[in-house]
């Protein structure tokens, strides 16, 4: 789906009445990593990774995110790693 698409049904959504859409982009404020990586070290925010793919496996990485059926991230890996 494109950001267009996105943006369409949410108009559409919120005019129908079935729910109401707030979109935009999150702006990041000076304390927020200091902030995040508290919360983190305090066990209070975990992240969950569904699954991990090759740079080289990225359009199956994105059919998979197209599918909706992900269930955490989805990370693509840069670097192989070392062993």
């Amino acid at each position: 789906m494109s950001i267009l698409g996105d943006v369409l049904r949410g108009i559409w959504v919120s005019r129908t009445g079935a729910a109401r859409v707030i979109g935009g982009v999150a702006r990041a404020a000076p304390g927020d990593l200091p902030f995040l990586k508290k919360l983190i070290e305090a066990g209070e925010l975990r992240t969950v990774i569904d699954r991990r793919y090759s740079l080289e496996e990225i359009a199956v990485a994105h059919r998979y995110v197209e599918a909706g059926h992900k269930k955490g991230h989805v990370v693509i890996l840069l670097e192989q790693a070392r062993r």
